[in-house]
């Protein structure tokens, strides 16, 4: 079991205040990520008056869903597995309806709920026709009904516990029969209110969608109508049954999520939500008892809120909200209701360590609000995606606000610099739940250590008097320390970054700097150096899209994918590339004079180069989509044009080897249209196809010779899951997958490069996936075996500080990896999201 003791997130308001005072809001605290076998999609919470909150989820377990609980404590068990039998959460895809499941708990603190298949065989499409139930400490889990698919209707949709003791509940029925208003004992009687359907043309509708209880002590639902319109009903405790007010006209089998989550405000209104509205976007609709009205208390429109939706009383009076889409990243949001016409939203999921699409949130007496998400989390076992329990925390505007720390992983007792602000008056400290002790040096600085018992990934919690602040993102236990060398963009404006943006390269100099270029700055790429200590220096502006730079001598060699400024008639001035084919450049160390050596016309000699530059010889060769060229001196030279499909195209990336030969991988041709790997002697002016990959292996991105003369590379998709690989190729041109990416494996998926390190070992990166969904950087034995994740990459369309998206990876003269990340790092690029990083590994 996976225990995430405190993974905090803060919400887009506070972190555009990083820096500042943070305004009073809310955050996501995780208290726990599903794993499979404890649950999977979460979908329901109830609050228990023993300040224990249930839940129940949509999967895992032994495959039908489980009912869990978090007890006061805040330690969490599963209460039980459904099998089948005795419920099961498993919906086909032609009977789902909006509201998958509710939970209840009475005085007594017994919890009552239903599942919406299981029990009797049949309905549903055999998957059967639900079961409600009971657990109680004392006696553990019991079905209280069966549903059968006949008066009593199938496919609960609602469940209250009424003043008189006794739950009611509504079936919707469909596909079996036309769902049903029940009362069921808690001995386990179910007695039939309303039968739908029971009048001619089913002029009394069919299908309800759930129940609330008002405060005349009446039930109120929904229904959908036939040969009428949709209505909001009333029915009494003896099942008198009333039609009250239209919601849509009828169109015939509308059989949209419809009214459901119908709650009795502290103003004595029905509140309820709509799923299929005109919009398709839901809403909230107010229902008031004494004069008959209905009326729109908020329109979603996608951006702010989608369907499905749950309302939640609490025990403060105050409606609480989610959706299970929209906000300001789609993926959900958590809002509430201040009677009689308020609604405000309070937190926007982010996807990663908070989860997504909530399903529910529960309000204890105490005042603190649980919830589950159905996707997202993170689990380091390999559950990727199964939902999490956590807390909606009210963080006050004088907390500390945390925006770094550095470095971002380490082992126990690894020294850690956290940055932000208000740290003035700390008074305690947390990795993941676990104390720490502490050293402020400034208000925006303190120093801490990790502790011994920190969990794996832990967030970092920092208290004063006003309250709790948190980082965003989760420190990482390991054996290796990741930290930012330097951050793009940290000060100018974006989109005018001086020093570039979005770095994609990055290579070790004789001097012991680092080189790269960035793909974007405004208006034009640029040429940077970056010293051990991280100090950056622009040398060059003016590029152009440049690619992987090689250096020869006291240059810095390279090429551009645009620029040359070349007519209408070489074919490449059009509306995506308007300055040209390209260039080949280079740019002195020292001085960061920058030369155009060569401008690509597009005709014989190629255009748009896109992979990178090598050195053999003193000569620096290229490539463009069709050609290989080779620069010597003052002179330039296209030596190969790939004329035949065999070959293949569009290289990809290039290397030099000690033997003399340049090799190679392309992205198109061969025997499947994929690519190959090649082998051009400049010594003969041929070139060799190694292989031709099939379309199951993948398109190549990355490419390695080992001194033995063994190939090694990486294909972003193909292998087994389609997630990329990676592969050998002997010295007899023998083919091996050695390894396949999965979307379940902590080392993520889409691979982008590769190397050998010193100890003989395969090293690399993914854009994504892995334990954090944002890729990772890996290790690899060179038979494929042994893979260990050295960093995690966490990504975010808010902030990551220590950067996302890796583009580089090289082991430097010192024995440690850098490498470079197209996103992320300063948090006051592109709108809080980061331009880039470029990182050590030690």
């Amino acid at each position: 079991m996976v225990r995430i003791a405190a993974v905090w997130l803060l919400s887009l308001c506070m972190l555009a205040a990083a820096g500042a005072a943070a305004a009073q809001g809310y955050v996501a605290v995780t208290t726990h990520v599903f794993e499979g076998p404890d649950g999977a999609q979460p979908q329901a919470v109830a609050a228990a008056p023993d300040g224990s909150v249930y839940g129940i989820s949509q999967n895992g377990g032994s495959g039908h869903g489980t009912l869990f609980r978090r007890a006061a404590d805040g330690s969490f068990s599963v209460l039980h597995a459904f099998d089948g039998s005795d419920g099961s959460m498993q919906v086909p895809s032609c009977c789902s309806h909006g509201v998958l499941a509710s939970l209840v708990v009475a005085p007594s603190g017994d919890l009552y709920g239903y599942t919406l298949t299981g029990g009797q065989s049949g309905c549903q499409s055999g998957y059967g026709c639900g079961v409600v139930f009971r657990y109680a400490a004392a006696t553990g889990y019991a079905v209280l009904w069966k549903f059968t698919g006949g008066s009593d209707g199938s496919a609960p949709s609602g469940l209250v516990y009424a003043s008189d003791g006794n739950l009611y509940g509504t079936s919707y029925g469909f596909p079996d029969n036309d769902g049903a208003v029940y009362k069921l004992t808690t001995g386990g009687v179910l007695t039939v209110l309303h039968g739908f359907c029971s009048q001619a043309n089913c002029a009394d509708g069919h299908a309800p969608d759930g129940l609330g209880v008002g405060p005349d002590h009446n039930f109120y639902g929904h229904y959908h109508g036939v040969s009428a319109p949709d209505y909001v009903y009333r029915i009494t405790p003896a099942g008198v049954i009333t039609p009250l007010v239209a919601l849509l006209p009828a169109i015939g089998n509308n059989w949209g999520d419809g009214a459901a989550n119908f709650i009795a405000g502290s103003d004595g209104a029905m509140y309820f939500t709509f799923d299929s509205d005109p919009y398709g976007s839901g809403r909230v609709d107010r229902y008031d008892i004494g004069r008959n009205q209905l009326r729109t208390l908020y329109q979603f429109d996608y951006t702010d809120g989608d369907p499905p939706y749950r309302l939640t009383l609490g025990s403060d009076g105050t409606i609480y909200g989610t959706a299970a889409g929209g906000g300001r990243q789609g993926i959900g949001t958590t809002f509430r209701i201040t009677s009689p016409s308020t609604l405000s939203f309070l937190y926007d999921f982010q996807g990663q360590l908070d989860g997504s699409a909530p399903g529910g949130i529960a309000q204890l007496a105490d005042g603190r609000l649980f919830g589950v998400a159905a996707g997202g989390g993170i689990d380091p076992s390999g559950c990727s995606g199964c939902g999490t329990l956590f807390e909606l925390a009210q963080v006050p505007a004088g907390a500390p606000v945390v925006t770094t720390f550095d470095p971002g992983s380490g082992p126990t007792g690894t020294r850690v610099k956290v940055s932000g602000s208000q740290f003035t008056g700390t008074q305690s400290m947390q990795f993941g739940g676990v104390d720490t002790g502490f050293n402020v040096q400034s208000d925006q600085t303190l120093v801490t250590s990790v502790p011994v018992g920190a969990p794996t990934l832990a967030q970092l919690g920092i208290a004063n008097a006003a309250g709790t602040g948190y980082t965003t993102e989760p420190f990482q236990r390991s054996d290796h320390r990741y930290s930012v060398l330097f951050a793009f963009c940290p000060g100018s404006p974006y989109p005018d970054c001086a020093d570039g943006a979005g770095p994609t390269n990055l290579i070790q100099s004789i001097d012991g700097s680092f080189y790269g270029t960035t793909s974007y700055n405004f208006p034009s790429s640029v040429l940077y150096k970056v010293t051990p200590a991280g100090a950056q220096t622009v040398l060059a502006r003016g590029l152009n899209l440049p690619n992987a730079i090689v250096e020869v001598g006291p240059y810095l060699y390279g090429t551009s994918v645009n620029g040359g400024y070349y007519g209408i008639a070489t074919g490449c001035n059009n509306i995506e590339n308007p300055t040209g084919c390209g260039t080949l450049f280079r740019v002195r160390r020292s001085s960061g004079a920058l030369d155009l050596l060569y401008k690509f016309k597009g005709l014989a000699d190629g255009a748009f180069p896109r992979s990178n530059v090598v050195a053999l010889g003193g000569d620096v060769y290229g490539s463009t989509p069709g050609t290989l060229f080779r620069y010597r001196g003052i002179g330039f030279a296209t030596v190969h044009a790939f004329a035949t499909a065999g070959e293949g195209n569009d290289p990809a990336v290039l290397i030099a080897g000690d033997d003399g030969n340049v090799y190679g991988a392309n992205q198109g041709g061969g025997a499947a249209g994929v690519g190959t790997v090649f082998r051009y002697s400049p010594a003969t002016s041929t070139l060799q196809v190694l292989h031709g990959f099939a379309a199951a292996e993948g398109k190549p991105v990355g490419l390695v010779r080992a001194a033995d003369g063994t190939l090694f590379g990486v294909t972003q998709t193909g292998g087994a899951s389609n997630k990329g690989s990676v592969f050998r190729i002997d010295t007899a041109g023998v083919y091996t997958t050695l390894y396949s990416f999965a979307a379940t494996a902590a080392l993520g998926t889409s691979p982008g490069g590769i190397a050998i390190g010193r100890d003989g070992a395969l090293y690399g990166y993914t854009n994504g996936g892995g334990a954090l969904g944002g890729g990772a950087l890996f290790r690899l034995n060179a038979d494929g075996s042994g893979g260990t994740v050295l960093y995690a990459f966490f990504p975010s369309n808010t902030a990551s500080s220590h950067g996302y998206g890796p583009r580089a990876l090289l082991q430097a003269a010192n024995g440690d990896w850098y490498g470079a990340a197209y996103d992320g790092g300063a948090t006051s690029c592109a709108f809080g999201q980061g331009c880039g990083v470029v990182f050590r590994l030690r």
